[in-house]
């Protein structure tokens, strides 16, 4: 119910945060009820959320794009998502538990995936690079969880 957007530019969060709240405007049926903007320096992390692992789901798409990035990513992912979240609450849609999660788009071509990959195991993440549906030789898809989310 809760979208949280997120950039290091200004610009583009102002951008962004009008775009996502026109849309909603537009589609009553949609279940957000608020949208926030977070800038963010992945690098920093006295730009992170305080909380550690308040985020159901991420999504990031072309961010893998050198090798310190992946780097940043996987231990970004590793605070927002936690050590995994479970509903026990039955609060979850329909009441069924939920897997935080993280996508990421990554272009097919990119070299970062498997510095990325290395980097979320050492976070506690598993990353695994699966064929983007409907255009698997432009894009990789990276499903990210929490490695705790198995024990």
């Amino acid at each position: 119910s809760h979208l949280a957007l997120s950039d290091i530019d200004e610009e583009v969060l102002r951008l962004a945060v009008r775009s996502c709240t026109e849309f909603l405007e537009v589609m009553p049926e949609a279940s957000i009820n608020s949208v926030e903007r977070l800038k963010l320096d992945w690098a920093d992390e006295t730009t992170w959320p305080q909380t550690k692992g308040d985020f159901e789901f991420v999504c990031a798409s072309d961010v893998l794009y050198d090798e310190s990035a992946a780097v940043h990513i996987a231990r970004l992912l590793s605070h927002l998502l936690g050590e995994g979240s479970r509903d026990t609450t039955g609060s979850g849609e329909n009441g069924e538990e939920f897997i935080s999660r993280a996508l990421i788009v990554d272009p097919a071509n990119r070299e970062n995936r498997d510095k990325f990959v290395e980097e979320a195991a050492k976070n506690g993440l598993e990353a695994e690079a699966l064929p983007f549906p409907g255009d698997e030789d432009e894009f990789v898809l990276i499903s990210v969880t929490s490695v705790q989310e198995y024990m």
